[in-house]
């Protein structure tokens, strides 16, 4: 009888290749590890921290109907991921240029909100999913 090894056991559930999944798993060395460029200039940035949701709905909720409000509260999101260099030239561009204007702010927030998000969102496997309670703590008997 011959002996055959077992194949090696490989999770169908790894995160995607690339270089993002690589700078989101590394220790980052800089307090702002991404970088993108929007409306042809380099911004850096880190990821969106979940303290800062509160902010982010303000500015893209629909019940806030004060515009004026709505951008501050948007300005105040990216001022918090921006870096500090890059929110002096960001504020001058709105100010000053012409074709730096709510779109090019608005896809910056988009680029700062998908920062870090290359990892699968749904669980690894099915026991590891929510389990129904059932018994006297949570009223089900």
């Amino acid at each position: 009888m011959a002996y055959r090894p077992e194949p090696e056991f490989e999770s169908p559930f790894k995160p995607p290749p690339g270089f993002d999944d690589l700078i989101a798993d590394s220790e980052p060395d800089s307090p702002f590890p991404y970088s993108e460029t929007v409306g042809n200039q380099l911004f850096r940035f880190r990821r969106a921290q979940p303290r800062s949701l509160a902010t982010f709905i303000a500015a893209q909720s629909e019940f806030n109907s004060n515009k004026e409000q709505r951008l501050k509260q948007l300005i105040r999101f990216v001022h918090h991921h921006l870096h500090p260099g890059d929110m002096e030239k960001l504020m001058v561009r709105l100010i000053d240029d012409d074709k730096f204007g709510i779109a090019e702010l608005d896809e910056l927030t988009r680029v700062i909100t998908k920062a870090g998000t290359a990892r699968p969102t749904r669980p690894s496997s099915p026991w590891q999913r929510r389990r129904l309670r059932i018994g006297a703590r949570s009223g089900r008997a």
